[in-house]
């Protein structure tokens, strides 16, 4: 609402004129506020500082030989972990709360208050505060002292739980690894074993083209060699065996001479057992100079019955009466010799063209099955190459860990401090009664001038002569002044002098009380038994009415 100086004013005098029921509503309402806070339990906070030393001479030792923790997370999760139900079961259990509840509201209520007064705090460099706040300020010393030992048995437990299972698990992963990697060189030595021959070949395309060339050579100098047995064939078809010639009277070798025949008859039976000790009976050449051995024989054979005469089987010689004799055709046997030899080489050259015609087909179905055989030897060993990494990572992280262990077993790596341990408090930390008798007075003066305002707005007068034509609409031509007789202005004194002496006396009470404020949890206790000291007799007053008010106290 917007008012002008007037009007102000004018609700102001209003408000004024009902002064006593804004006193009477501050007085009520400051008495009844102060006696709730009078008798307002105290609540006492114990608390234990605990300094986490996360250092440890070890980690720049072992950094990168062992498992390295991170010893400030660990610590985080401690302090959120420490108010979680299995801890706050087990302070129950420690401090013998547990045997006060009986039904399972009655322990979920309990909980629920361990939680919300219980309090643990970072501040800090690793520095902690743990606290707890209760009516007992002997239960709050043993609770926070439960709690402590939970905070410091629960990590060390826990970590080493922690490796025990960390270790266990690495090393049933070790034993799968190991067996998977067994099956897998198996399949892999296995797979070679079946294409070897395929592995082996390096690369086929340059085989394939070599194989070929290969091929086609023995193949062209095969049929060169068959074009040079027909050439042979057609010269020794053309050439006589036997030549004759004219000669006088000769004397015919007989039976015991030697003749040319012989000489190289023998010479082929050495060629024959000297190819024999290389070759076998099957061999070409071993047949060829076989073949010819008969024919020489052969040719011996007819020589001799010409020669020889059956009437004087002693006699060495003998004329013979013919001019005319034939002797073997030196070209003839050179031809033939030849034809042999070009024949041998033929049955080789065969040979060979088969079987460089047979390798090139076979590298020519190598080289097709090659990608296939490649691409599945890559995919084992690409499996064997991650299954033998992993086995190896696993392997040096089981090591990690037993170092790790060996240093855990050995050291802390988180060490527990109390700076201060929890101490059973003597000043209660709640509520502060200064603050509330100080709200209070507040809220009652607040409340006595709310009620003013509010039965000045509920009346029907008229404070003032414009507010009167404002409302009806009508101008106001004058208004009667009241003038105060001699009587009336005493007793307008004697009120101001009251409601003044009533104001200071609610203050004083406020002052006394504010003085008083670290010994107000005792008053209640005083002032039944009466013992109250004789400056502070007067408050003697008010054990009534706090006694009234004691109902209130189960409020909080």
């Amino acid at each position: 609402m917007n008012f002008d100086r007037l009007e102000l004013l004018s609700l102001l005098s209003s408000i004024w004129r009902r002064r006593w029921y804004a006193l009477a509503a501050a007085w009520f309402i400051s008495l009844t506020g102060w006696a709730v806070v009078v008798i307002l339990p105290d609540k006492f906070e114990s608390e234990a500082r605990v300094y986490i030393d996360t250092s440890s001479l070890l980690g720049p030792l072992l950094r990168g030989i062992a498992v390295a923790n991170d010893v400030e997370q660990e610590v985080r999760f401690m302090q959120r972990t420490l108010l979680s139900r299995p801890n706050l079961q087990e302070v129950a259990r420690a401090t013998d709360l547990d045997l006060e509840v009986t039904t399972p509201i009655e322990m979920e209520e309990l909980l629920r208050k361990l939680e919300k007064n219980a309090d643990i705090k970072a501040q800090g460099g690793n520095l902690f505060t743990v606290s707890y706040t209760d009516k007992d300020p002997v239960l709050a010393k043993s609770i926070v002292q439960a709690l402590l030992t939970i905070f410091v048995e629960t990590n060390l437990g826990q970590t080493r739980q922690d490796m025990e299972s960390a270790r266990s698990f690495i090393e049933t992963q070790l034993e799968v690894y190991e067996r998977q990697l067994k099956d897998a060189e198996k399949r892999r030595a296995e797979f070679k074993i079946r294409n070897g021959d395929v592995l082996a070949g390096g690369n086929f395309a340059s085989q394939v083209q070599s194989a070929r060339k290969g091929s086609a050579k023995a193949q062209r100098r095969y049929e060169d060699a068959v074009s040079q047995r027909d050439q042979l064939q057609a010269q020794l078809a053309n050439v006589p065996q036997f030549l004759k010639v004219q000669t006088p009277a000769q004397v015919v070798l007989g039976k015991r001479e030697a003749s040319a025949l012989e000489e190289r008859q023998e010479l082929l039976q050495q060629n024959l057992d000297l190819l024999l000790t290389r070759y076998t009976e099957n061999h070409p050449d071993v047949i060829s100079t076989k073949r010819s051995i008969e024919n020489l024989k052969k040719q011996v054979a007819d020589k001799k019955d010409k020669a020889s005469d059956p009437s004087d089987p002693n006699d060495k010689t003998e004329e013979t009466s013919e001019n005319t004799a034939e002797i073997p055709n030196t070209l003839y046997e050179q031809l033939q010799l030849r034809l042999s030899e070009v024949s041998t080489t033929i049955s080789t050259l065969k040979r060979d063209m088969d079987e460089a015609a047979d390798s090139a087909q076979e590298l020519e179905k190598l080289r097709n099955k090659a990608p296939e055989v490649e691409a599945q030897l890559a995919d084992l060993d690409r499996d064997y190459d991650v299954i033998k990494t992993k086995f190896g990572e696993f392997l040096a992280r089981r090591e990690s860990a037993r170092i790790s262990q060996a240093a855990e077993a050995s050291t802390d790596s988180v060490q527990f401090r109390i700076i201060a341990p929890p101490q059973v408090p003597v000043v209660p930390a709640a509520p502060n009664r200064l603050l509330l008798l100080t709200v209070v007075l507040v809220i009652g003066l607040g409340a006595g001038g709310g009620i003013a305002f509010l039965l000045v707005q509920m009346d029907d007068t008229f404070s003032s002569n414009k507010r009167l034509s404002d409302v009806f609409g009508f101008p106001v031509l004058g208004a009667a002044t009241l003038v105060a007789v001699p009587t009336e202005k005493l007793h307008q004194t004697i009120g101001n002098v009251g409601f003044t002496m009533a104001f200071s006396s609610l203050s004083a009470m406020y002052g006394a009380l504010a003085i008083m404020a670290p010994q107000l949890s005792q008053l209640p206790q005083l002032l039944a038994k009466q013992s109250l000291p004789a400056e502070l007799s007067w408050l003697s007053g008010l054990v009534g009415t706090i006694k009234s008010l004691s109902f209130l106290q189960g409020l909080f």
